[in-house]
């Protein structure tokens, strides 16, 4: 590898390549991007990573690489981008992954880390996508995760996260995009402070124990091109601020205990861009909404729609 100091870049991706990755690549003087992505490669990342001081860029994702993740991956400073997504790494994320300050896009998305969702990782401040998920993991987001100020992207859907939402990551990451947290264990309200989040274009929460009513504040995020709210526990009625979400393309707000009839403004983003907004069908007694087919909803669930005990 000695001969090899000069490679800057080294690209392997989608190239059937099984075995490991051997050690001795770390040694290349000024490797600074290496590509392994989409192979079939297994093992895990060699602790020798640590000897890769000028390592930018990380691609390992989609291969059969198993086991834990090295803590010394935490000594690679000079990382940027890390891809580690679509594997079998397990058990906890190590603490270490948050001398990583340099970071600006982590995928560590469908693999099987279980545990705690680390603290230290509030010290990536330059992060701006960060994909996690499809995990094994449990208990509440830290609050240090409001410092990652300058997210972009953040999913952590199916993660098995959960507990109060922090509303303090309202004020905190205004910068947000795309915010994907459905299928956990999330409970509470659904926070006003969403309301702050104006660049926001796509927001899940579907699929958690939310519970109380819609708050009006959700209007305030005029870039919303996909909202996600359905099977979760809340109530009341559609607030017909949403109507001011004149980008919205898809509303999912079925399988809940709403009431009521579709706001008139929400029925007229349906000449804009929204195609599909989906419902509980009214049921006589029951839960569910007034929604003309298709000039409001395109279509409604019956059946379905309450999520709560008897």
């Amino acid at each position: 590898m000695v001969r090899l100091n000069g490679l800057n870049t080294l690209s392997i991706t989608r190239n059937h390549m099984t075995g490991t990755i051997p050690p001795e690549l770390f040694s290349i003087r000024n490797l600074e991007n290496l590509f392994l992505y989409a192979n079939q490669m297994r093992g895990s990342i060699p602790s020798e990573v640590a000897n890769a001081k000028k390592l930018k860029i990380l691609s390992a994702g989609n291969n059969l690489f198993a086991g834990t993740l090295v803590s010394e991956i935490g000594q690679v400073s000079t990382l940027e981008q890390l891809d580690i997504g679509f594997n079998e790494f397990w058990l906890r994320l190590p603490t270490e992954m948050g001398q990583l300050t340099n970071m600006k896009y982590l995928v560590i998305e469908d693999n099987r880390f279980s545990g705690p969702m680390p603290s230290e990782f509030g010290r990536m401040s330059n992060l701006e996508t960060f994909l996690l998920s499809q995990n094994l993991m449990k208990g509440p987001l830290p609050i240090d995760l409001t410092n990652l100020s300058n997210l972009h992207e953040w999913r952590f859907a199916h993660t098995g996260l959960g507990g109060d939402f922090p509303t303090e990551f309202g004020q905190a990451m205004t910068n947000l995009h795309r915010l994907e947290m459905g299928g956990n264990n999330f409970r509470g309200t659904i926070m006003t402070e969403f309301g702050y989040m104006t660049q926001l274009s796509w927001l899940a929460l579907n699929g958690n124990d939310l519970t109380g009513t819609i708050p009006t504040e959700i209007g305030h995020l005029v870039n919303m091109t996909r909202l996600s709210l359905q099977d979760t526990l809340i109530e009341g009625t559609i607030p017909s601020e949403i109507g001011l979400m004149t980008k919205l393309e898809n509303l999912n707000i079925d399988k809940n205990n709403l009431t009521g009839r579709a706001p008139e403004e929400i029925c007229a983003l349906r000449a804009l861009e929204l195609n599909l907004f989906v419902t509980d069908c009214e049921a006589r007694g029951s839960v569910g909404i007034v929604c003309p087919i298709p000039d409001c909803c395109t279509f409604c669930r019956r059946g379905e729609s309450s999520n709560s005990s008897p």
